[in-house]
């Protein structure tokens, strides 16, 4: 079937909890768990196979082996049925028996899949999204606590800009490798942008002023003129050597100024072998 991109996905049409086949297959196999089998055939060599209480296993995905067997795969109606099943009947499992390693990782590997979903469908609830990316960044802890410091740093910065803690991400933006520099630096007019907006009204004064030479500097302009073409074009107020914050002065409507090159950067560049370099960064 196609979805609204043209591409073609496989729809399941299993309508039981656990496939016949794989059913039959495991009952052969002796591979039922004994909540799974006809009572009274427990001691039996091969145990028969209760088709209304066999639960689909989980397979690892392997080389030349599809998954998207339409016969194989339960619909979401199935899914709930199934997982309603395991919770009203088969939770009362000792918990000596509970693995979290391999617990945790079934749960990543279905949180994954289910973000890939959501991304993939554009008319799914957003909310639910964000509870389930949450999840996974919850669920997912230890990974990041394996991530190298630069990594850690980058997202650091990420988080700091989203909470608005300006001064923090340009302090991170200083620890960075002139490589991460050059592009987060093609992010200061917007940050710049962020923080005069979030000042005109933190900073709010009809008779106080922020000193320009400060403000240069916590901004990583290049020099202080720069920054009060930008507060002109912002529409705040420049008096004597300080910016005049007003939040009915701030222009609301004016997009971002371009980026300009930066005279820190440009003076590293011309003390660094750019050949070297692109080859092997700036370690």
């Amino acid at each position: 079937m196609d979805n609204s991109n043209n591409e073609v996905y496989t729809i399941g049409i299993c309508k039981e909890m656990c496939p016949s086949s794989e059913a039959r297959l495991r009952e052969k196999q002796g591979l039922l768990h004994i909540l799974e089998v006809v009572p009274g055939t427990e001691h039996h060599k091969n145990p028969k196979a209760d088709l209304k209480r066999v639960v689909k296993e989980f397979t690892r995905s392997a080389a030349g082996k599809s998954f998207l067997i339409t016969e194989n795969l339960r619909p979401p109606d199935v899914l709930l049925k199934t997982i309603n099943y395991l919770l009203d009947e088969c939770c009362e499992e000792a918990i000596n028996t509970f693995d979290p390693h391999i617990n945790n990782t079934h749960l990543q590997e279905c949180l994954k899949r289910l973000l890939c979903t959501y991304d993939y469908f554009d008319n799914l609830e957003k909310s639910s999204k964000q509870e389930i990316s949450s999840d996974f960044l919850v669920e997912s802890r230890p990974y990041f606590e394996s991530l190298s410091s630069l990594v850690k740093t980058s997202m650091r910065i990420c988080l700091n800009y989203v909470n608005r803690n300006i001064s923090k991400v340009i302090k991170l933006f200083k620890q960075l490798p002139l490589s991460l520099q050059m592009i987060a630096f093609l992010h200061l007019p917007e940050i710049r942008r962020t923080t005069l907006k979030i000042m005109a009204s933190a900073y709010h004064s009809k008779n106080l002023t922020f000193p320009l030479d400060v403000l240069s500097d916590m901004l990583l302009y290049n020099c202080v003129d720069e920054l009060i073409r930008d507060c002109n074009y912002y529409g705040l107020k420049i008096q004597q050597n300080g910016v005049q914050f007003m939040k009915t002065d701030f222009l609301e409507d004016k997009a971002k100024v371009k980026p300009r090159r930066s005279e820190e950067i440009d003076k590293t560049l011309k003390d660094t072998d750019i050949s070297m370099f692109l080859l092997y960064g700036d370690h």
